[in-house]
């Protein structure tokens, strides 16, 4: 009886010395465990570990800086069509355009969008094209304004206070019908596995890649299940968490200038996608 009750009492410490180890090991390390969204549902509900290169992604979405993202996202997932021509369904809210202040575009996210595409937050400016920036957001539209211009008198096509006028007296409504969709499509991407695509040279500062990450879990209600890919030509930034940090030849202020289709379509190839995304 004495002997099995010594027997007992060793094992019993042998099992909580070890218990006590490896939960300070666990401690120490700060060790949170996430397995790929798509292999668990239980995980998946709660949306609370990152994206991985292991998660199926459901949604691509560009977040400029300008229309080359979403020139290469058409070219990877239709790579037989126009990159100009995005499929029907496909549009976002942030295709086409050009990201001029990304504080801005961070604050509209924090809030939802509310702010973004107000009719009395525009101006126009007339570089080689007719631009419509949103100065809330720090967003220019580079092609928006061309579908109303040839309606304009000639001699009033240089007046940038008078083709916003005519913008927004005959066109704007039409246009934030638009908007408003693809807006809601932008912030229910909350409930998918996402990955947001930004390419840009030279590359945001760090501080503000944070910060835009952060913005974009506020806006998924803290839907941690996306992932942020920076596309620069140079990689200065090391992988971090949910973000992704590659590079490419061909990013720059000039859109497809030397395009390095190659490099892009290999970045793409690292991540795994639903075979409904492109559908």
């Amino acid at each position: 009886m004495l002997t099995d009750l010594k027997i007992f009492l060793v094992f019993f410490l042998i099992t909580t010395a070890l218990f006590a180890s490896d939960s300070k090991e666990d401690e120490s390390q700060g060790v949170t465990q996430c397995f790929p969204l798509s292999l668990s549902p239980s995980i998946a509900e709660t949306q609370d570990c990152y994206g991985t290169l292991d998660t199926v992604y459901e949604r691509v979405i560009g977040l400029g800086k300008n229309c080359l993202t979403k020139a290469q996202i058409n070219l990877f997932f239709n790579p037989q069509g126009d990159h100009f021509s995005t499929k029907p369904g496909q549009a976002d809210l942030l295709d086409w355009v050009s990201i001029e202040d990304y504080s801005l575009l961070i604050e509209s996210l924090e809030k939802g969008f509310d702010n973004f595409f107000q009719k009395e937050s525009f101006k126009v400016t007339i570089p080689s094209h007719f631009h419509l920036t949103d100065t809330n957001c720090g967003v220019r539209w580079v092609h928006l304004l061309s579908n109303y211009i040839q309606s304009v008198p000639e001699n009033s096509k240089n007046d940038p206070n008078f083709l916003l006028q005519t913008f927004q007296e005959k066109a704007y409504d039409q246009e934030k019908s638009k908007i408003d969709y693809l807006k809601k499509k932008f912030i229910n991407a909350k409930n998918k596995n996402t990955i947001y695509i930004l390419s840009k040279e030279p590359a945001l500062p760090w501080e503000t890649v944070l910060k835009l990450r952060n913005a974009l879990t506020i806006l998924r209600e803290g839907n941690k299940n996306f992932m942020m890919l920076l596309v620069s030509q140079q990689k200065i930034y090391d992988d971090f968490e949910n973000i992704i940090v590659r590079h490419t030849s061909n990013v720059n202020e000039t859109y497809l200038v030397e395009p390095d289709q190659a490099a892009w379509s290999s970045i793409f190839k690292e991540f795994k996608f639903s075979p409904t995304l492109w559908q």
